[in-house]
């Protein structure tokens, strides 16, 4: 764990705002999935949304309730594990190495 992150998760309050990283090791999320918290409403930028790579701050409040909330870690969870699985499935199949994910009733890719 790395010396910032320490110092960050032991303080007594948080700082009003965070940065994505800060987000990432507060909520156990990686900072690839904020993005898609974001657009499904779990998780909201503080300042106007950016088109250019600029830092994206949140707010430490906020991201202590979405922790508190076991429905939303939930949803936030399985949202993250179908993005991944979508990921991969195209990525496979780009390569020609789909088969289907086990258990899945879609037929093997043509």
């Amino acid at each position: 764990m790395p010396k910032e992150q320490v110092e960050l998760l032991n303080l007594r309050r948080l700082p009003g705002r965070l940065s994505a990283q800060q987000v990432a090791w507060i909520t156990g999320i990686p900072e690839y999935g904020l993005p898609f918290l974001v657009k499904a409403g779990l998780l909201k930028r503080l300042g106007p949304a950016s088109k250019t790579h600029t830092v994206a701050w949140f707010s430490s409040a906020a991201v202590l309730r979405l922790i508190d909330d076991e429905q939303a870690m939930s949803k936030a969870t399985a949202l993250l594990v179908e993005v991944t699985r979508e990921k991969n499935k195209e990525r496979l199949k780009r390569n020609g190495e789909f088969e289907g994910f086990p258990g899945d009733t879609e037929s093997k890719a043509a």
